[in-house]
């Protein structure tokens, strides 16, 4: 994983926001929760579903999951994955 505040994080971090950027200039919102509902499932679909390179070609949750059956005491909860894309469709306002 890439450090905070380097290169690599902040060019991750541009990219995730030059797609939510890209999905705000083409997409109509009827709503606020519309908005709220594209936003909630583009961030599932990117953590579960979207390998990364940075990642060594695996998801953000598949990583965290993996380090945290190594790391046990860190955490509180069982990290789990999401179920499948099909399981909760979307479909924004036209």
């Amino acid at each position: 994983m890439s450090r905070t505040r380097r290169y690599l994080s902040n060019g991750m971090v541009e990219l995730f926001n030059g797609r939510i950027r890209e999905i705000l200039r083409t997409t109509h919102f009827d709503t606020g929760a519309d908005l709220d509902a594209m936003l909630w499932h583009y961030r599932r679909l990117y953590n579960h579903h979207v390998p990364q390179g940075t990642q060594h070609h695996r998801t953000p949750m598949s990583r965290l999951k993996h380090w945290s059956d190594s790391h046990l005491d860190s955490f509180r909860k069982k990290v789990h994955d999401q179920p499948a894309l099909n399981s909760y469709p979307f479909s924004p306002s036209t």
